[in-house]
């Protein structure tokens, strides 16, 4: 869990093997939550990135629904 405000951690160690993880964006009208299963080998680095509904800038168009990028970056990606 983690938010730009927070201290809670960005970077969380995870070991290889498999991983029910729970993903929530939530804002101070919004929120929304999925489960997702990754199985990491040895060496593997889950990325996932969220782009909220929020706007910074009054003047600008929401985006109708949060934004997630996932993905693994895994040994072989790596040089």
């Amino acid at each position: 869990m983690c938010s730009q405000t927070s201290r809670f951690p960005k970077w969380v160690r995870l070991e290889a093997g498999a991983h029910d993880l729970r993903f929530l964006a939530g804002t101070l009208r919004t929120r929304s939550t999925f489960d997702r299963a990754f199985d990491l080998s040895d060496g593997d680095v889950l990325v996932v990135i969220c782009d909220p509904i929020e706007t910074k800038w009054f003047w600008e168009e929401r985006q109708p629904a949060n934004l997630w990028y996932i993905g693994i970056l895994t040994s072989a990606d790596q040089p």
